[in-house]
């Protein structure tokens, strides 16, 4: 099934939580992006929000402590305790530093540890100084401890005040015994705080439930104090706790109807995520729904599809959301569609209609519904249209139709298109295409001769397929874009145990002369069990290739191949989008 993963933002005010197509809301918190060390990301500009304060900088660490850096190095992927998941949390970009650690607030540390962090301050690395001594907040994850520039993280110099907060914390630094001194110590300052010592410590208290017996009445208290900014924090709060219809609702049903729109999105967020019935929250969503604010109605259908309650209770209101004269409720409303059965009178029209829409983000989550309701019944209305969107201007809705198109296999036009797709000249919905002709979920199913698997309309045969398939490669193959030539060596691989025929591409991919080429032919040996008994005499020789790319996936895959199992697939060979 397809994903609406992968769409890039269509303006700066906006955020990602599975889907691109989601408006930036406050439902997030704002401290996220400073919470979070800067781990897998790629080497792009850096913006941090002001740093939390230090008790709860330490409340969402897994690791305080100073120590002296003594050493710099590269993390080596290669290493015995690698793992794919070690592989996917980093980056190309990143650097690991050895520090002999001196004292220790929160954590269970050795006398040495390596912290992993950006080598870019761009990246939003943390720059350490050789022989300087540093105050580190860490994270660990996956087995690796990082840190950041949007943490405290610092010289030790420059953290005095920061050491003077760290005084206050218990003797023992285990996580748990510090970590609840913490928030027994910010219950009992909550009362009188307000600003960003507010909204950090609503924060917070958000992410412990534990603690929802006594921090509730404390953020209900606070409300009618509170203002702007304060004031959705504090609801935000609520919100992740998911209150029950108690002591919250009140606090809760002012904010529904705030002067303030964002104040009146977090709360339905929050009414949404509570503990309350499903026909007294949808009927507070189907207010917001024709409220004023294109930003509220937006808010308001991002947030009814992300909680999970059953939307299609108001299908009729969604229906008449997507004729929305702002193009981000269209999307919106598109969006919650999904979640839907496809029998909500008119939602192929309401599909057609979005192909053509003026805002790219709305075609895009048009080819994504188009995919999504797939059936032999709508293909003669949808396939041209998803064929006309496959020649979009925008990259990322050619990419969704191409991938909608699959959803209609074996149908011939739907074949025919997304064969015409396979050009080299058109770099990132080539790819796409050759992934979705040579998907080896749908073929694995398919004998890989001519015999008809079934059919899915008029005079259409999966007989078809696998024939489309090898032709794709092929043409993929004689392309002189080496990023399409790797796409191709990926998709022989994963189709290698299938049908034998596809394996003179993987071994001429093995001496390719773009090194991403042969990184993914060696990725396709290794996983490939037809080529297991001659894997090492295929890869060896390419131990001593003269990139290094090449030369750490022989080596992990060589490492693969005596453990047995298949791996995961290339990291970042082909350049899939």
């Amino acid at each position: 099934m397809q994903s609406l993963a992968g769409r890039r933002p269509m303006t700066p005010v906006r955020f990602d939580p599975g889907c691109r197509l989601a408006r930036i809301l406050p439902v997030l918190p704002a401290a996220v992006s400073l919470l979070l060390p800067s781990v897998g990301a790629d080497c792009l500009a850096c913006s941090c929000l002001p740093s939390p304060r230090t008790l709860v900088a330490v409340a969402e660490s897994d690791a305080v402590f100073t120590g002296l850096v003594i050493e710099r190095f590269t993390p080596a992927p290669g290493s015995p305790t690698d793992t794919p998941a070690k592989r996917a949390m980093r980056s190309s970009c990143d650097c690991a530093y050895r520090i002999v650690v001196d004292q220790v607030w929160k954590g269970v540390l050795p006398d040495t540890v390596v912290v992993e962090t950006a080598c870019d301050g761009a990246a939003c690395g943390y720059a350490f100084g050789l022989e300087e001594m540093h105050l580190v907040y860490a994270r660990t994850i996956e087995g690796i401890t990082t840190t950041g520039l949007c943490t405290r993280s610092s010289a030790l110099e420059d953290g005095v005040e920061d050491l003077v907060e760290l005084a206050l914390l218990p003797p023992d630094p285990t996580p748990s015994v510090v970590d609840s001194f913490i928030v027994d110590h910010l219950l009992h300052l909550f009362p009188s705080e307000s600003g960003q010592d507010l909204r950090d410590t609503a924060w917070l208290l958000g992410s412990r439930p534990e603690y929802s017996d006594v921090s509730v009445p404390l953020l209900v208290a606070a409300f009618p104090r509170a203002g702007g900014e304060d004031r959705r924090a504090l609801v935000r709060a609520l919100r992740r706790l998911a209150v029950d219809a108690g002591i919250a609702r009140g606090v809760l049903a002012d904010a529904l109807r705030d002067d303030d729109p964002w104040l009146r999105v977090e709360a339905i967020s929050a009414i949404l995520h509570s503990r309350l019935g499903d026909a007294e929250v949808l009927a507070d969503a189907r207010e917001l729904l024709a409220d004023d604010s294109p930003d509220v109605r937006a808010g308001a259908l991002h947030a009814l599809v992300e909680s999970g309650r059953p939307i299609c209770d108001l299908a009729s209101d969604l229906v008449a959301a997507t004729a929305d004269t702002d193009a981000n409720v269209r999307a919106e409303a598109l969006r919650a569609l999904c979640r839907c059965s496809p029998d909500v009178p008119g939602l192929v029209p309401i599909i057609l209609a979005g192909l053509e829409d003026p805002s790219s983000e709305v075609r895009f989550v048009s080819a994504y519904a188009a995919g999504k309701f797939s059936s032999p019944d709508v293909a003669d209305r949808l396939i041209p249209a998803l064929t006309m969107a496959a020649w979009d201007e925008d990259v990322s809705v050619r990419a969704k139709s191409i991938g909608a198109l699959g959803a209609f296999l074996p149908d011939d036009r739907a074949l025919d298109a997304l064969m015409e797709q396979v050009d080299p000249g058109l770099d990132s919905p080539s790819r796409t295409a050759l992934g979705v002709l040579t998907d080896p979920d749908r073929l694995s199913g398919l004998a890989s001769g001519s015999e008809p698997g079934g059919s899915n309309g008029p005079g259409n045969s999966d007989s078809t397929l696998w024939p489309a398939a090898r032709r794709a490669l092929r043409m993929a193959m004689d392309s002189e874009d080496g990023s399409l030539r790797a796409e191709a060596a990926k998709c022989a691989g994963s189709l290698a145990d299938l049908d034998e025929t596809v394996h003179p591409i993987v071994l001429a991919a093995l001496a390719d002369s773009d090194w991403r080429v042969r990184r993914s032919a060696v990725w396709a040996v290794a996983n490939a069990e037809m080529f297991a008994p001659r894997a090492e005499s295929l890869l060896q020789p390419l131990a001593a290739d003269s990139m290094e790319p090449v030369r750490v996936a022989v080596q992990n895959a060589l490492r693969r191949v005596a453990a047995g199992p298949p791996a995961p697939g290339p990291e970042d060979s082909s350049g899939r989008d």
